[in-house]
């Protein structure tokens, strides 16, 4: 991602396959991990016609404008694919880079355009999800959805109890 591309990204508003967040995720934590696979998985799996984004180090203020706080460092893009490796399969291919953009410093994750999907979260994650999401996840491998948050679906071998 160029300097010039993320001006573009910022000037559009958040959509299906754009997003804003002003913090990055916390991934020394489960809670951390599950709420990146999430936000990936839904970008992943949302069907679209180019790449997807989640900028970091833009806070969102409710009425259509944003704040740019940027971000105090990027992680090592290994780290995440290393937990999505072990989350998702099959895994859908995505990168995250920093990008300097008018004194800031932001972090771009790219959701590449692939139809490989539907990218699914695996068994052995999903206690990880219904840990943190506070509900059990329902086996149902004929619609592998499940419903996390409002505006958000993230694949998984289940849904959730009471999301049906």
């Amino acid at each position: 991602m160029t300097p010039d591309g993320l001006r573009k990204l910022l000037c559009r508003a958040e959509g299906e396959s754009h997003d804003f967040k002003a913090k990055l995720h916390d991934t020394s934590s489960p809670r951390g991990k599950v709420s990146l696979v999430c936000d990936v998985l839904s970008l992943a799996n949302t069907p679209r016609e180019g790449d997807a984004h989640i900028v970091f180090g833009v806070k969102e203020l409710g009425n259509g404008s944003i704040d740019r706080v940027g971000v105090d460092a990027v992680p090592d893009d290994a780290d995440w694919q290393q937990i999505f490796g072990s989350a998702v399969e099959p895994l859908p291919r995505f990168s995250l880079e920093p990008v300097h953009l008018d004194g800031l410093l932001y972090a771009v994750l790219t959701v590449h355009l692939e139809r490989h999907g539907p990218y699914l979260v695996r068994s052995e994650w999903r206690n990880k999800f219904s840990k943190e999401v506070g509900r059990a996840l329902t086996p149902n491998p004929e619609h592998g959805l499940c419903g996390l948050r409002q505006r958000s679906w993230c694949a998984v071998e289940g849904v959730l109890e009471g999301d049906r």
